[in-house]
């Protein structure tokens, strides 16, 4: 894990919701995600390894990891953003183009469209090493009221 990536999650991690939670959470041990980049409140780079695992039949990766790499990327960093937990209210995905090992990583880029006291909507790009985009995603991100997380 790079020093971007530590900072950010110890960021999360410092945060007065977070004894409530694991940050990093378990699943994301395997994914071998990185921050790349990060602008507060705007925008951040991050990088995740393709494995021969995620192949589908075809060989290619299968669909639900785009939603595994667009999700692990908007949860902390909206979580940063918000300054405060987040939970996703939708994830819709736009496939371009297939990834498959060959292509080593994918890089997602996310942006906030919009942030509102209840909201954030994001908007995400996934690349391919050689910046091919792959896919697309936005999501609505629900931003919860610690004082109701008792």
């Amino acid at each position: 894990m790079n020093d971007l990536t530590k900072q950010l999650f110890k960021e999360l991690h410092d945060q007065p919701f977070s004894k409530k939670m694991t940050t990093p959470p378990p699943f994301m041990k395997g994914l071998d995600m990185e921050f790349l980049s990060y602008d507060p409140g705007k925008g951040a780079t991050v990088s995740f390894p393709i494995r021969e695992a995620y192949n589908n039949p075809m060989g290619v990766t299968f669909g639900g990891y785009f939603g595994i790499f667009f999700d692990a990327a908007f949860g902390p960093f909206s979580g940063i953003t918000a300054k405060g937990p987040t939970t996703s209210m939708d994830l819709n995905i736009c496939f371009l183009k297939p990834l498959s090992p060959k292509d080593k990583e994918v890089l997602v880029e996310v942006e906030v469209v919009s942030h509102s006291k209840t909201y954030l909507l994001l908007h995400g790009k996934a690349y391919k090493g050689d910046r091919v985009l792959v896919a697309t995603a936005n999501s609505r991100m629900l931003i919860m009221d610690i004082r109701k997380m008792d």
